[in-house]
């Protein structure tokens, strides 16, 4: 039993430092959790502050995006406007070169027809030429040549130049009508056996 006691005596020191160790141990890991759980709304704080900066940044591109578009189109519009305008010219050009054959035509019928005139007051027997020249006066008449113009883009068909108009009709990209006449910005066309106008922004 002394040597017992002895025994404890020299070691008991020992058995107290190992204690006072595992105490500070466990004050520490009680220390850290502490501190950690403190942190912890910090930290969701910072996520959500991240997550709305996100969205933000998200929503000045989708803005971005969607001004360019416009822009775009808009562009694009003009484009198709002046190319319009250019085909109209280059129509009427056309049109006006037509009715000068068709004046330069008439103007040859009427030459004819005064020769003929003259050729009938010589004797009876210059008649079979003035036959021929009568025979030639219908060939000299001026022909309707239609105009055609095909949609690009879907549009519909009016009973008058006004978007108030009655619609008589819808008709898709890439049909082509009859175009009649310019009526300030609208075309007057004939298709399926109906007369119409339709905006001259979809030529």
């Amino acid at each position: 039993m002394k040597q017992f006691k002895e025994w404890l005596s020299d070691y008991l020191r020992y058995f107290l430092l190992l204690l006072a160790a595992i105490l500070a141990f466990f004050l520490i890991l009680a220390g850290v959790k502490i501190y950690q759980n403190s942190k912890k709304p910090d930290a969701a704080n910072a996520i959500q502050i991240i997550t709305e900066t996100e969205t933000e940044t998200t929503a000045k591109k989708q803005t971005e995006t969607e001004m360019t578009s416009e822009t775009e189109s808009e562009s694009e519009s003009e484009t198709e406007q002046k190319t319009e305008t250019a085909a109209d010219t280059a129509e009427t050009k056309a049109e006006t070169a037509v009715q000068a054959q068709s004046s330069a035509q008439t103007d040859a019928a009427a030459a004819q027809t005064e020769t003929a005139a003259a050729a009938t007051e010589k004797p009876t027997e210059t008649q079979p030429p003035t036959e021929k020249a009568t025979e030639t006066q219908p060939a000299t008449e001026t022909e309707y040549t239609p105009v055609y113009k095909t949609l690009k883009g879907s549009c519909y068909i009016r009973s008058g130049p006004s978007m108030d108009a009655e619609i008589i009709g819808e008709y898709m990209y890439g049909t082509t009508v009859e175009f009649l006449e310019d009526v300030g910005g609208w075309y007057k066309v004939r298709i399926d056996g109906m007369v119409g106008y339709m905006g001259a922004r979809f030529f």
